[in-house]
């Protein structure tokens, strides 16, 4: 995360919680503009944007149900939507990879 001439950004873990919600990857591919705008705003509630249109997305049984409902109720009809269960948390990045906002840490802003 880059730093301004007065923001400081400190990233700090949080203890490990093993009643975490599983981890969701929500992709889409929609060529539509509004469409798209609606689903980004749905998506945008529930996690966090890892790449144009994927979002890395912790979800409960209940909250998992309520974004499928709400995007299934956008009717898109130009293109499609994939939600993925991430079965493992061992996840291996590689690359330039922009730091994560998730819930393993907490960031303060000073």
């Amino acid at each position: 995360m880059s730093e301004s001439n007065s923001t400081k950004i400190l990233k700090k873990p949080l203890p490990n919680n093993p009643h975490q919600a599983p981890l969701y990857i929500v992709a889409y591919d929609i060529s539509d503009n509004k469409e798209r705008t609606k689903v980004d705003k749905v998506l945008h509630n529930f996690g966090f944007r890892v790449q144009k249109s994927v979002y890395e997305c912790r979800l409960t049984r209940a909250g998992k149900k309520q974004l499928l409902g709400q995007l299934e109720k956008l009717g898109i009809e130009s293109g499609h939507i994939r939600c993925y269960a991430v079965l493992s948390e061992k996840i291996t990045k590689i690359g330039d990879i922009p730091p994560d906002f998730d819930d393993e840490y907490i960031y303060f802003v000073e």
